[in-house]
């Protein structure tokens, strides 16, 4: 796949730009495009080669499943078997939107798609863009983020440029993804419902529709308490990592500051939230309002990857609750930290 001769398309919805796109989708070529969450790499669903492409230009472990993205309700009858009726309501209160439900696989969908698992995880985003060009290209799209294999998820397709030009067909430049973290992953295959991986649709929502679900424990436990065969693309392998060093603070604001402070540098960067002074670092990110983590859930990614352009060779974050969007972000944080965490 290397030395491909990579389209950017950059458009805002345009059937007859994206066709050319949805063509080589459809053939077993590799797309970049944008989603709600973050930019996905896509592949015909249906051709086992088309993901095994995709493992081997991401550098991903072949265990761990790809989601596979669809345009419209009625698809899911042709990915999913015995798909059942927590699913549809789900679908009602959630779908086009960053929520992907896994059920069990029929057998048109190969096992490179699903990391051998005889389930498949399902999306319908709410983009246009990827919502149009999935529904021309006629197939199912099997997508995990367009980066390289345990570094920071795409926001921009600048950030697929960089990891990517040359070694897909076509990169589809629609933006910034609304949310910045990835879709929410919840299986309808067993006895309860149960989050495998939390993002914008929370833990709270999901209750309010089905009263039963559970957090996998790997959620309440820490970022080593990781499945041996995941069921769920981000459970077992280090993920969101810069190059950078990434710790996480926990402890009082008065703590926190007086750590960073301690520890500043020409070389580090401070992650900050609005409430806290920034005029006493040398090099500082602003997350946003605590009260509204979705403002540093959109941010997160980018901030990372602004980071390691800027060559800053350790990070420092606050740690927040682990409730609604905080855990999603929290989620993200720790495995991105890779264990560094620092209680004060």
């Amino acid at each position: 796949m290397i030395g491909i001769n990579t389209e950017i398309i950059r458009i805002e919805d345009n059937d007859n730009l994206l066709k050319p796109a949805a063509d080589c989708l459809r053939n077993g070529g590799l797309v970049a495009f944008p989603t709600e969450t973050v930019y996905g790499l896509g592949g015909n669903a249906l051709l086992a080669q088309s993901a095994e492409k995709i493992y081997r230009v991401k550098g991903r472990p072949s265990d761990n499943p790809l989601i596979v993205h669809i345009s419209a309700l009625d698809e899911a009858e042709k990915i999913g078997e015995r798909i059942p009726d927590s699913f549809y309501r789900m679908a009602e209160a959630f779908w086009p939107g960053p929520l992907t439900m896994i059920v069990r696989r029929k057998a048109e969908i190969p096992y490179s798609v699903t990391g051998g698992l005889d389930t498949v995880a399902i999306r319908m985003p709410s983009h246009p863009i990827a919502r149009k060009l999935i529904a021309l290209a006629g197939c199912p799209v099997a997508a995990p983020s367009a980066n390289l294999s345990g570094g920071v998820s795409p926001t921009l397709a600048k950030h697929v440029i960089q990891d990517l030009n040359g070694k897909i067909e076509y990169i589809i430049d629609g933006g910034s993804a609304q949310y910045g973290l990835e879709s929410t992953v919840i299986s309808l295959t067993g006895d309860k419902p149960v989050i495998l991986r939390p993002g914008s649709i929370t833990y709270s929502m999901i209750l309010e529709i089905l009263p039963d679900t559970l957090l996998h424990e790997s959620l309440i436990g820490t970022v080593q308490d990781l499945e041996e065969k995941p069921s769920s693309p981000g459970m077992k392998y280090k993920h969101y990592s810069p190059k950078a060093e990434v710790f996480l603070l926990y402890g009082t604001d008065e703590k926190i500051r007086s750590y960073m402070k301690e520890h500043d540098s020409e070389n580090c960067c401070m992650f900050l939230y609005e409430k806290q002074e920034k005029s006493d670092f040398c090099h500082t990110y602003n997350l946003g309002s605590d009260k509204d983590l979705s403002q540093s859930a959109s941010r997160i990614f980018a901030y990372l990857r602004d980071a390691d352009e800027k060559g800053y060779q350790r990070i420092y974050i606050p740690a927040v609750p682990e409730k609604g969007v905080g855990l999603a972000l929290m989620n993200r944080l720790k495995k991105s930290a890779a264990g560094n965490s620092i209680k004060l």
